[in-house]
């Protein structure tokens, strides 16, 4: 299980980057901050997913013994994930107060058109990151059905593998028997020869005996 201890290893890790991030847009009231923070939490959230796939991937090859003792934490990174995006929503509500309330007491003019063109940058980031993401999925699901499709066809082999093994050994004791009756058709002749042999000379001996009288 390295492959599945070093994905929960990097959600781990991925988890507390984002909750400090969301920690600093609770906080903040600078629009560029809330922003540049916004795309990387989309970003760790979208990793932290694909962390969770690919551990859901490993259990998947794995006995039902083994597989039982991974479900719980995968199941806790999920409930791990809903909180975060739980987290993050409120965050973005409160920090969207938070510069409404700068903007209104003692924002200015720039500072506004800044913030805007700070989010739609980072819409426009969010939109190309999804667009990604998107992508991502698909060849992960094509992976996953090739590789459930290699596991069918190794099946087959395998069970073509026993036919033929079966074959062979059938073919084996063929063979054998074979080579038994032969033995015994020899056998069988060879005592045949013998009693003509042994009529021939009582035959013999006997015409002998009346001819000589």
């Amino acid at each position: 299980m390295n492959h599945f201890d070093n994905y929960h290893q990097s959600f781990n890790s991925t988890q507390g980057e984002i909750s400090q991030l969301i920690s600093e847009i609770e906080r903040s009231s600078n629009d560029q901050a809330v922003a540049r923070n916004t795309r990387d939490i989309h970003q760790g959230i979208e990793s932290l997913k694909n962390n969770l796939r690919s551990m859901e991937m490993e259990l998947s090859g794995l006995g039902a013994l083994v597989r039982s003792r991974y479900e719980s934490q995968v199941n806790q990174c999920k409930s791990q994930v809903q909180t975060l995006e739980r987290r993050f929503a409120q965050a973005k509500d409160s920090s969207r107060r938070n510069i409404e309330r700068e903007n209104l007491f003692g924002g200015t003019s720039a500072t506004t058109t800044m913030a805007h063109d700070s989010l739609t940058t980072a819409t426009r980031d969010l939109d190309r990151l999804k667009g990604a993401s998107r992508t991502t999925n698909d060849l992960v699901n094509l992976g996953g059905e090739m590789l459930g499709r290699l596991h069918e066809q190794g099946q087959r082999l395998e069970n073509t593998e026993r036919t033929l093994d079966r074959g062979h050994a059938e073919v084996d004791r063929g063979e054998s028997l074979i080579s038994t009756m032969r033995r015994r058709v020899t056998t069988n002749k060879c005592i045949q020869y013998c009693i003509i042999f042994v009529l021939i000379a009582l035959i013999a001996f006997l015409l002998f005996i009346l001819i000589t009288r």
